[in-house]
């Protein structure tokens, strides 16, 4: 339970600094590891000071110089394959983000070319148009480092404590329900209007692959643990390695120490910002959604039938010109 309890604050913690501006971001995570390593610095000095492994060879000798750049050389490949693999796959993972906002533009355009069923091409259209401003406030839902509602269904919010109070991604999977069953009920009574049911038909299917890969990528995160692990047991190597050697100036070695843990601070920074693709000032946004929103509600004529319609609500003219400028 303790140990729950520190990884929840520890994962809050990291939202917390992600959230702030990228430089202070920086600035924090490499602060907090330069101080680690000066507290490794006096721990490992006063350790070493008491074992005879610290006469193992002189400060200048060439084989301690060449046994140093080797282990430099082994966690500088380890530091490029988890930077870059996190960098890889936060660039995937935006990728499929603009696949899934693109797909989703596609259906409403073929649909609204279907001639056929206008019951439900308009019932269709406009869920589209909610779906879009939904995934918009899923967006903002996973900027706050909450679970998500992976419930396909959404009758089955019972069984997922993530489903069991309000939340923007169980409402779009009720949204995205609707969709999918409204185009599969197409009946399609011309040649036109079955080639556009069937691009209908894998759009849907697109839209879900992509929905369900972007939703992968935030509950579970680009670096696996196991990458963590060895990148952060390796700079522990690397800023330890050196106190088992003679070397009588100690301010120099922990100017060394604490310039060598800052370094590593900054590749943690970079690690962690790629490690977290939407949350974070540097998260991937869904500002597209909104626009596409916006997009709906100016193809599908709402915006001058509410602003002509006498009897529209006020408050909801205000609330979708506000949001589409």
């Amino acid at each position: 339970m303790l140990a729950l309890e520190t990884k929840q604050l520890f994962s809050h913690l990291i939202i917390w600094v992600l959230h702030r501006p990228e430089i202070l971001c920086f600035l924090v995570l490499t602060g907090t590891v330069c101080v680690v390593g000066v507290v490794l610095h006096f721990i490992l000095a006063w350790a070493t000071g008491h074992l005879p492994l610290r006469n193992i060879a002189h400060i200048n000798s060439d084989a301690y110089g060449a046994f140093l750049s080797i282990i430099g050389v082994l966690y500088a490949v380890l530091l490029a394959f988890v930077v870059v693999s996190a960098w890889q796959q936060y660039d995937h993972t935006e990728e499929v983000s603009l696949q899934e906002e693109s797909d989703v533009s596609d259906l409403f355009h073929v649909v609204g070319a279907y001639s056929g069923s206008p019951k439900t091409v308009a019932a269709i259209l406009n869920g589209l148009m909610d779906y879009a401003i939904g995934t918009y406030d899923e967006y903002s839902e996973m900027q706050t480092g909450d679970p998500l509602c992976l419930d396909r269904y959404p009758q089955s919010k019972k069984s997922n404590p993530a489903c069991t109070n309000y939340k923007p991604s169980l409402s779009n999977n009720q949204q995205f329900y609707d969709i999918e069953i409204k185009v599969l009920n197409l009946r399609p009574s011309s040649p036109g209007d079955q080639m556009l049911f069937g691009q209908a038909v894998a759009l849907v299917d697109t839209i879900r692959t992509d929905r369900n890969h972007r939703r992968h990528h935030y509950t579970e995160p680009p670096l696996d643990p196991i990458l963590w692990y060895a990148f952060f047991l390796g700079g522990l190597i690397l800023v330890g390695v050196p106190y088992l050697f003679r070397d009588k100036d100690r301010w120099y070695q922990l100017i060394r120490t604490a310039t060598l843990s800052a370094m590593i601070g900054v590749v943690i920074a970079l690690a962690a910002i790629f490690d977290s693709p939407f949350t974070g000032s540097g998260a991937i946004r869904g500002d597209g959604w909104l626009s596409l929103h916006c997009h709906f509600v100016h193809d599908l004529g709402l915006d001058k039938k509410l602003a002509d319609d006498p009897n529209s609500n006020r408050e909801v003219i205000q609330e979708n010109q506000a949001s589409c400028n």
